[in-house]
């Protein structure tokens, strides 16, 4: 099987950092960790990765507002929105491109399931993890 790669975008590096970790022990590659939605879109045109861990509340420019931006240029890059917001408009995400919506605290085990999905082109239809 080939190694997915990923960009962790959370302006709380403490929580990227222990995402990364975690993701990569599950043999994801983790290509580059940002903090704000305009790091999002550097890092999704520099590194290309397959998946794109993106939070929503962040300083400069927002999860959404970068979400609707990547899939201008790349449309089939997976992008999962984080949040933390249990009243976060789940159709509007979806509308705007997001493949899968997951609240922290993270569930670490359906995560992985996720990632595998997208390993094995399968289609999200818009997956929500709680």
């Amino acid at each position: 099987m080939a190694i997915l790669t990923a960009i962790i975008v959370d302006d709380e590096p403490g929580i990227a950092e222990l995402f990364s970790g975690l993701l990569e022990l599950q043999r994801i590659k983790i290509v580059g960790i940002g903090q704000n939605g305009l790091d999002a879109i550097r890092l999704v045109n520099s590194t290309n990765p397959d998946i794109v861990f993106l939070d929503i509340n962040m300083p400069k420019m927002n999860g959404t507002e970068a979400l609707k931006e990547i899939k201008k240029n790349s449309p089939t890059t997976k992008i999962i929105m984080m949040t933390a917001d249990e009243f976060t408009d789940k159709e509007q995400l979806s509308q705007f491109g997001a493949d899968a919506l997951i609240f922290k605290p993270f569930d670490m085990p359906q995560i992985i399931r996720l990632c595998e999905k997208i390993e094995r082109s399968e289609n999200l239809r818009f997956t929500q993890i709680k």
